[in-house]
């Protein structure tokens, strides 16, 4: 009974463990044409987080890399420019400053898409690896 009980417990109850030295980042290309930022940040988000491999374990950086191009033709809806603020400040009393969607978009698309990113990936210290295989380009590809 109580070698039973152990073969038992070695064999079904473990969690299976990556390796780093059995990580193999893949390189994935993403066109903004067209699409929306939110949708395709999601998208970039699943590959570069690593959610797409079979053996995903949260606590190693196991992503893949992504490139993202043409987001000068990325599509913005007219309410999001117009409504939605970003926010900054250098710690300092009355130092908060407020750019708009708009602004932000005509003056670099890719940083746009940077913060949608910034903002989807977890926030633990894995991110830094996540957004350092994120490569973003604003340039006609067409």
């Amino acid at each position: 009974m109580d070698n039973s009980k152990s073969l038992i417990s070695k064999y079904i109850f473990k969690t299976p463990v990556q390796k780093v030295s059995r990580i193999k980042r893949s390189i994935y290309y993403f066109d903004a044409t067209g699409k929306s930022v939110g949708r395709l940040a999601s998208e970039v988000v699943y590959y570069l987080s690593g959610k797409s491999n079979v053996d995903f374990t949260p606590n190693y950086d196991s992503g893949h890399i992504a490139y993202v191009y043409n987001l000068r033709y990325i599509k913005n809806e007219k309410t999001s420019l117009e409504h939605r603020d970003y926010f900054k400040h250098h710690r300092l009393p009355g130092s908060w400053t407020r750019i708009s969607h708009r602004e932000i978009f005509e003056k670099s698309p890719s940083r746009l898409f940077l913060l949608a990113i910034q903002k989807m990936l977890a926030k633990n210290k894995l991110r830094k690896g996540h957004l350092s295989r994120l490569k973003v380009y604003d340039l006609n590809y067409r």
